[in-house]
């Protein structure tokens, strides 16, 4: 798995475990967005007996989304996530914990009326988790670069982020 930048990054850092030197793949520090499609693209030409998938935001989608073409013309059939809030939610919350206004983080896009395609790539579309969770496996069984498109609230990145997590083993 390969992580894009945002707020959900601070989730998957804390909470996701790997089992295998090499599962995940994330940027660290002064991180840009854009990250976790290339990557992943790049990781699926690495190991291509392995299943690949990328955890995106929208923002970090739109910034490198042509690389959907790449996808297409390599053949590398990867899963990738695009978590849906129509925000760049972490500059949002850190706009808001500055005391700033709110300014350039909305996002325009039609959650009510998702795209069924990207560049060619196919979009399955998850709005809660049992749709989230069958659009995975109908993507990885594609064997094809795949969307999921999964909507998510972003309210509920501000609570998660700033609260402490404990991951028991």
């Amino acid at each position: 798995m390969t992580c894009d930048v945002g707020a959900h990054t601070h989730l998957i850092g804390q909470l996701w475990k790997t089992y295998r030197w090499g599962n995940q793949i994330m940027t660290n520090g002064g991180s840009s967005m854009g990250f976790g499609i290339p990557s992943a693209i790049a990781a699926k030409l690495c190991c291509p007996d392995r299943q690949v998938a990328c955890v995106t935001g929208d923002g970090g989608f739109l910034m490198m989304a042509g690389e959907m073409a790449t996808a297409i013309n390599l053949g590398t059939p990867v899963v990738f996530v695009i978590l849906t809030d129509q925000n760049l939610q972490l500059i949002k919350i850190k706009q808001e914990r500055k005391g700033f206004p709110q300014y350039g983080t909305r996002l325009f896009g039609d959650a009510y009326n998702p795209a069924h395609t990207y560049f060619g790539v196919p979009v399955l579309v998850a709005k809660d988790e049992e749709t989230y969770r069958s659009a995975l496996i109908k993507a990885f069984d594609m064997n094809a670069p795949v969307i999921v498109e999964a909507f998510v609230d972003p309210a509920e990145y501000d609570d998660l982020i700033l609260k402490p997590h404990r991951v028991e083993d």
